[in-house]
């Protein structure tokens, strides 16, 4: 047919003529799809913020339980150090001596009551309880030498329970146990079981 004396451009209907068609046919369900993708969008968007969130909290608390544990570490690799070098010798440091030992044992003794610390360095805080029980074993304090030798065996036995596999925790818990042996004979009792 000719309009005007022009020819008639008939083509079919593209996919994106269609689905105009069909979104203006169907406003309220296209408005209501439309709402919920957005929500969905935005919901992920908040999800995904507090996730990075979490990890970055979760990844500084890993670096200050770190520092704990170094610190510790050097507390007591320090009293080792200086306990050597000619304390007994020295008339009346005797006391200074005692309460310097003090010092790491009570915050070994905080470090080991957080779980989250035994989970996170427990193979650690076990050494740790080693190295306490041989300073206060040579401070003449054997019986305090015992109790923390048997925490850094106990520490042993829970890893070794838990991680089979793993060769440093057997290798320590049996370090830990001769090590508790002695303790016990050195302080002169049977009580290192």
């Amino acid at each position: 047919m000719l309009v005007s004396g022009k020819p008639t451009l008939a083509r079919p209907l593209s996919r994106l003529d269609r689905a105009m068609k069909w979104s203006w046919r169907h406003r309220r369900s296209v408005a209501a799809g439309l709402t919920l993708l957005a929500m969905a969008v935005i919901g992920l968007f908040i999800t995904t913020l507090q996730f990075g969130r979490q990890k970055m909290r979760a990844e500084k608390n890993v670096v200050r339980a770190d520092r704990y544990l170094n610190d510790a570490r050097q507390m007591l690799d320090r009293l080792a150090c200086s306990s050597r070098s000619g304390w007994r010798e020295v008339p009346g440091a005797e006391d200074v001596r005692r309460e310097l030992l003090q010092k790491p044992a009570r915050t070994t003794s905080t470090l080991s009551r957080k779980r989250a610390t035994i989970r996170l360095c427990g193979g650690d805080l076990a050494v740790a309880y080693g190295k306490l029980a041989g300073l206060l074993s040579e401070a003449g304090s054997y019986d305090e030498g015992l109790s923390a030798q048997r925490k850094c065996a106990e520490l042993f036995r829970q890893l070794a329970a838990e991680k089979p596999t793993n060769f440093d925790y057997q290798k320590g818990l049996a370090l830990s146990q001769n090590n508790l042996a002695l303790f016990a004979r050195a302080a002169g009792t049977d009580r290192g079981r």
